[in-house]
């Protein structure tokens, strides 16, 4: 990725809002990535695992009082990490990229655990 690109990225993901406190999440499992396979998660991968959770999975489903909410998000950190680890495991590159996280979740879409709420059925 261009560092251009990549910086833009960055700022993106800092300076986004984070009302459900993933950031924390996704930068400990891309500490753990790093630590444990040397490998990194890209900004882009940040940024997309964030705003899909927050604003695809998330939002509606507390909106809709369909969930229980702490348990709900418990679930959903559970899924980030799974779709991450994923990412990881079919990519070959260093760099786990945005395009990678969403290659990994046909593979793991019947294991997340949020499906099992049946919100988006």
């Amino acid at each position: 990725m261009d560092d251009i690109v990549k910086n833009e990225y960055e700022k993106l993901y800092k300076d986004s809002r984070d009302p459900y406190e993933l950031k924390p999440w996704i930068d400990q499992l891309a500490s753990e990535l790093k630590g444990q396979t040397g490998r990194t998660l890209r900004p882009d991968a940040g940024y997309l695992l964030l705003l899909n959770f927050s604003a695809v999975v998330i939002q509606p489903a507390e909106l809709a009082q369909r969930v229980p909410v702490v348990a709900f998000r418990q679930d959903v950190r559970n899924d980030i990490r799974l779709v991450v680890q994923e990412a990881a495991r079919i990519s070959n590159e260093m760099e786990i990229s945005g395009h990678q996280v969403i290659n990994a979740l046909p593979s793991v879409w019947a294991k997340m655990k949020t499906m099992a709420y049946n919100v988006w059925d």
